[in-house]
């Protein structure tokens, strides 16, 4: 029994001691593991902290740019608004001149256009005025004439109105002077009396009668006549006949 305890405690001893060698050979990769784990792991903290480095560099390399873009860029607005307020390049005045003449030929060109347009407007004005003007002396020139032809026809009317009537006493003058002729010749024969015949006469125009008298040889046949006329119409007759006989019939009636 002894033997049999002594030879299964051997077996476990063996056993044992393969279990420890087995689990020694098991824990020499296991621990290989873990330290190549770990060292990846360092290799990955390692090349994260290379880039967080890197990047942290990087950070710190762009910060400082941006600050100096900013400078550049304020020193460069600065420098552009000195040399404009300073005007050392001149640069400001030609900006200004020609800033100046933009707005005086925008402006020259607006004046242009505002004159032309009122010029436009001013002549449309000038022509409808002139034409209102002309189309009213038109129709003043027209009623003109218009009075002018009705005043021509009145007096044509009243000039053949006028001729007419002269010829009708030029003929009734006619037919009257050869009454009176007949009449004298029948005076002269002692027919009429001599105050028919002064009545007839102071009747008669001063004109006309004293043509007709004068016409007279007999200087005592007219100054018979004119005794039985009235003074004012032997007055008007002698004024009308010739200076001579005149005189010589009034110092007869006398």
């Amino acid at each position: 029994m002894k033997k049999k305890k002594a030879d299964t405690d051997l077996i476990e001893n063996d056993i044992l001691d393969k279990e420890d060698k087995s689990s020694k050979k098991s824990r020499i990769p296991l621990f290989k593991k873990k330290n190549k784990d770990n060292d990846k792991d360092d290799q990955v903290s390692s090349k994260d902290t290379d880039n967080d480095d890197g990047d942290s560099s990087k950070k710190k390399i762009k910060i400082p740019v941006k600050q100096i873009i900013l400078i550049l860029g304020i020193s460069i607005v600065a420098s552009v608004l000195l040399i404009f307020i300073f005007d050392w390049t001149g640069w400001r005045t030609a900006f200004r001149d020609d800033i100046t003449t933009k707005l005086l030929g925008k402006e020259k060109e607006v004046l242009i256009a505002q004159y032309e347009f009122e010029y436009s407007q001013k002549l449309k004005k000038a022509e409808s005025e002139i034409l209102k003007e002309e189309r009213e002396m038109l129709v003043v020139e027209y009623e003109e004439l218009e009075a002018k032809k009705t005043d021509y026809e009145d007096r044509m009317s009243r000039l053949e109105n006028a001729e007419s009537l002269l010829e009708q006493t030029r003929a009734d003058l006619i037919k009257r002077e050869q009454e009176l002729a007949e009449q004298i010749e029948q005076f002269e024969k002692g027919i009429i009396e001599v105050e028919e015949l002064g009545k007839i006469y102071q009747a008669m125009e001063p004109k006309n009668a004293a043509k007709i008298l004068g016409a007279i040889q007999d200087t005592q046949q007219i100054v018979k006549i004119l005794k039985t006329m009235k003074t004012d119409s032997v007055a008007a007759i002698l004024e009308l006949m010739e200076t001579a006989k005149a005189a010589d019939i009034l110092s007869k009636l006398n």
